[in-house]
């Protein structure tokens, strides 16, 4: 799944040098790239919003290392099987 990508740079980096409790991220991750976080000490957990709109198993899919389904902004938040 992929959102619209910033132009802000990322400060977890800079936040993460000096907080020193437990540092949770979220926007733009997929599954690769949210274990990758948590593999390098990047964050402690990794927050998921839009993803699980389409795909409520996203855990699993996580897991499994499955692509995210894209979403249908058209169709967020509606009834139904496309919404």
């Amino acid at each position: 799944m992929r959102f619209a990508q910033s132009n802000v740079p990322p400060v977890a980096p800079i936040i993460r040098r000096v907080f020193k409790g437990p540092l949770i991220l979220n926007s733009d991750y997929d599954g690769p790239r949210a274990q990758e976080a948590l593999n390098d000490g990047g964050a402690d957990a990794i927050a998921f919003g839009r993803a699980f709109l389409p795909d409520p198993d996203l855990s699993r899919r996580s897991q499994d290392y499955l692509a995210f389904t894209e979403g249908n902004v058209a169709t967020r938040y509606t009834r139904g099987p496309k919404g």
